[in-house]
């Protein structure tokens, strides 16, 4: 796909590599030994049984009485850049999505959806024996396959999505279909359904929040290569570690006041409330996003009118918090409290290791927050259209703050400050379309951890 003679986009697929089985890593295994029984291995909703008859067990790796790989999530091929095949020629169509839903919400899993020409050549097909992609009467074409969309713009290069085939249709249709969807995700789907370990014993007391992300993808066994966490000064409770992967990742940055997410190059992103509150790309305006463009730097102008919203959906007036067997923790603003009534954020899965770390991670939260209910919720750009757009759409990166100026009828101006939590792309063969999510922060002042310039609360003084 290209749009000039310097931007172009390449989709590509390790086709046959990466994908997720029954022989693929056991993140809880358990095997009876001298006496008879039946013993199970299972990773989300894949599992392997095995029994003993009086005859021995089957040997671990010992092929093809049984296999249990202990590479991860996914099979522990090594993916080279040879691996990858370039499908750009039979891409018609691709939405990127990556979205945070609210202030309060996590991140969801970055999904991209391919449009395959298939022109009835069943190229596609996995249920086509005779097509390019079969190895040993197998298809290649199956789920967990690795894929990433690249977008090459003045000689650069940037990654717009790095993930894993959700699934491979197939159609028992009469005639062979002209088009097959593909549905793609990030690291997040295959952590959301993973169970890691509940141990024998608590550990990690007093660690800090990264450690204990660390230790929950250790767990998970999410390679060091596809990770990039930042620093935290919050410490942690001991765990046990038993339970969802993602949900306890997400308690964990949570604790924090941080966020956590997947980025478009598929490392799994942690980025701390001190990290991001001191950073510049945070505080300082990154783009000007207008509909009366002046020619400036960092200038982009949008397609149609941004989408503006008048409600209270992300203003709260109380924030109740509470960590895994301590005591809620209720911080208040009185003067929001008056004018909106009792508008709570509540949590109580925290793993904070003291309850005096919740009540000042509360009273921050209630401190830092937007309160102009009229805000501009979402913006358009057009790559394929202006320069400028271009430009933005491949080198903005999320919780860069953007200025948004309005130019009305009237002559009058409305100007905004805003945060990117979200972007869709939605690309076609003479089209670009990038839509960005915006989270409204015209009236948080730049402020200096260690001074009492969030209403007398410092939480990492």
């Amino acid at each position: 796909m290209s749009w000039s003679d310097s931007a172009t986009i390449t989709v590509e697929m390790a086709i046959g590599l990466g994908a997720i089985e029954e022989s693929d890593a056991a993140l809880v295994l358990e095997i009876e030994t001298e006496t008879a029984g039946t013993s199970s291995a299972a990773l989300g909703t894949a599992s392997i049984e095995t029994s003993w008859s009086g005859l021995g067990w089957f040997t671990i790796e010992d092929d093809p009485d049984g296999k249990i790989e202990t590479g991860g999530l996914i099979a522990d091929e090594t993916v080279s850049e040879s691996d990858w095949v370039d499908v750009t020629a039979s891409v018609s169509a691709q939405t990127i999505r990556h979205l945070k839903p609210s202030r309060f919400g996590a991140f969801d899993a970055r999904t991209a959806t391919l449009t395959l020409l298939d022109d009835e050549t069943r190229t596609w097909d996995p249920l086509n024996m005779s097509g390019p992609y079969v190895a040993g009467s197998t298809s290649l074409l199956r789920e967990g396959m690795r894929v990433r969309v690249t977008a090459t713009y003045g000689g650069v290069s940037t990654r717009l999505f790095t993930g894993f085939v959700a699934a491979w249709p197939v159609s028992l249709g009469t005639w062979p279909a002209a088009e097959v969807v593909v549905e793609c995700h990030d690291w997040f789907a295959l952590l959301a359904r993973a169970q890691t370990a509940e141990l024998g014993v608590a550990v990690g007391s007093g660690e800090t929040v990264d450690a204990r992300i660390h230790r929950i993808l250790d767990a998970a066994s999410v390679p060091l290569v596809e990770r990039d966490i930042g620093t935290s000064t919050v410490t942690c409770q001991a765990t046990t570690l038993g339970g969802n992967a993602l949900s306890m990742l997400r308690a964990a940055a949570a604790s924090d006041g941080g966020e956590i997410w997947v980025a478009p190059d598929g490392r799994v992103t942690f980025r701390s409330w001190a990290e991001m509150w001191t950073s510049d790309q945070r505080n300082l305006t990154q783009w000007t996003l207008t509909n009366a463009p002046t020619g400036a730097a960092a200038e982009c102008d949008y397609d149609g009118d941004p989408l503006v919203s008048n409600d209270l959906r992300d203003t709260i007036s109380r924030a109740i918090l509470q960590r895994v067997g301590g005591a809620e923790q209720d911080a208040v603003d009185s003067g929001l409290l008056a004018l909106y009534g009792s508008r709570a954020f509540s949590r109580t899965d925290l793993v904070n290791s003291s309850d005096t770390a919740v009540l000042d991670l509360a009273a921050a939260i209630v401190a830092t927050q937007p309160t102009m209910p009229v805000r501009i919720s979402s913006v358009t750009i057009r790559p394929d259209i202006h320069t400028s757009a271009l430009t933005m759409a491949l080198a903005a990166r999320l919780f860069d703050r953007v200025t948004v100026s309005h130019e009305q009828i009237t002559g009058d101006t409305l100007v905004r400050d805003a945060l990117v939590v979200g972007v869709e792309h939605r690309i076609e063969d003479v089209r670009w379309a990038t839509t960005l999510t915006l989270q409204d922060c015209t009236d948080l002042i730049v402020f200096t951890l260690g001074t009492s310039e969030i209403e007398s609360v410092d939480m990492f003084a």
